[in-house]
């Protein structure tokens, strides 16, 4: 949805929110608060609030938050928001999104279970790579953006064995065991 959309069903929002709150407010109290919520009054404060709560918007920062602080005072709420920084860019700045390593391990064995040391386990999205151990072993951590649902191409080869390629898709704590099959076989 399009920024003025969003706007548009916020201040809605907004102003159905002030509805409710006024009659409750005028059920609890009766006509002891009309000088706080006449009909003058009360879309003054709505349109004040709405001021600093669109630059928080703006600004990267909770919308709700400066509409509530500005309803109820719009000068000090608005001189925060305009001192406040600008955390728009950074929301959206892929360079500043901390990468979350992702530990993929597992064992190589050939198709009668025994362990194949030396193999070469390599990721073809960062040109990472690691040997297996001599039990087959094997560990790789993969900086990542996202900490689920990322896809990665994984080439395991050893000479004498046919080359496997595989599809990993990033989840923590996944043990994988792949069988090579030997070219003499």
């Amino acid at each position: 949805m399009n920024t003025i959309v969003k706007s548009i069903f916020k201040l809605i929002g907004v102003i159905l929110f002030f509805c409710i709150v006024k009659n409750v407010l005028l059920f609890i109290f009766d006509n002891r608060v009309d000088w706080i919520i006449d009909n003058d009054h009360y879309w003054i404060f709505v349109g004040f609030g709405l001021i600093p709560a669109f630059i928080a918007e703006i600004k990267g920062h909770s919308f709700f938050l400066f509409w509530i602080r500005g309803a109820f005072n719009p000068i000090s709420s608005t001189i925060s928001i305009l001192g406040l920084d600008d955390n728009s860019e950074q929301k959206n700045d892929p360079s500043l999104i901390e990468p979350v390593m992702v530990c993929f391990k597992g064992k190589i064995t050939n198709y009668y279970d025994e362990s194949i040391e030396g193999a070469k386990i390599s990721v073809k999205r960062n040109e990472l790579s690691c040997v297996s151990d001599t039990c087959g072993n094997f560990s790789i951590t993969i900086p990542s953006t996202e900490s689920t649902g990322m896809s990665y191409w994984i080439e395991i080869t050893k000479e004498g064995y046919e080359s496997f390629l595989y599809l990993y898709i990033a989840t923590q704590g996944n043990f994988y065991n792949f069988k090579l099959k030997s070219i003499s076989e």
